[in-house]
């Protein structure tokens, strides 16, 4: 069995596997991968941002403690404004910011499928309606109309405060072999009116090999 074909079938018995960890919260601590995907309790996407589990994780930092209560709002403020063309400002608003970003496996061939875990927060004092979060395979951090599109995925509306996410299979674009990083955008297309309009990316390295 080649290695694109395996990788399919990976997807298709984690996909079947129905639900996803953390929908019950005592799934959380009971030492079991309940969605199949590899990831126990904590280490679970859906887990992962649980106060039980730590709370919301940003770009490794976890947010709410005293030192970085803001660091999940400010953690890239400066890494979008080249193509983020949103010009929404509200006051009492919502607030998308990615809470938790990775993907399995970590290195993989041009023409395969990883399997990427997100969870989107929605910090601000209001609602914010449905959505969508993109992934795209870049050269450097930073989400821009250089990157190359892998796959999109459509979000909930949330309420203040709340967090909707799961898992994506995105196919790996044939680039040349390369250090690249997964990089992502919530509300790309900006139907969501935000407090802040610069905190909706995030990335996670993504090495293509030979």
């Amino acid at each position: 069995m080649n290695r694109r074909l395996l990788m399919l079938v990976v997807a298709g018995l984690v996909s079947s596997c129905g639900g996803s960890e953390g929908e019950d919260p005592t799934q959380c601590a009971d030492g079991k991968d309940n969605d199949g995907d590899g990831f126990i309790d904590c280490d679970d996407g859906g887990c992962a941002v649980l106060v039980d589990c730590g709370g919301f994780v940003y770009a490794g930092v976890e947010a709410g403690g005293d030192a970085d209560a803001d660091a999940d709002a400010d953690a890239d403020a400066d890494s979008d404004t080249d193509t983020d063309t949103d010009t929404g400002v509200t006051t009492g608003g919502a607030d998308l910011v990615i809470a938790l970003l990775s993907v399995y496996p970590t290195a993989t061939y041009a023409g395969g499928f990883v399997e990427v875990s997100y969870s989107v927060a929605n910090q601000g004092g209001g609602g914010a309606n449905a959505s969508e979060i993109e992934f795209r395979l870049s050269d450097d951090t930073l989400f821009d109309n250089g990157d190359t599109f892998m796959c999109g995925e459509p979000l909930p509306a949330m309420p203040s405060m709340g967090y909707g996410g799961g898992y994506a299979y995105c196919y790996v674009p044939y680039v040349q072999p390369y250090f690249y990083n997964l990089v992502a955008r919530v509300d790309g297309a900006n139907v969501v009116n935000e407090t802040n309009e610069f905190n909706n990316d995030g990335s996670t390295p993504l090495t293509v090999t030979p």
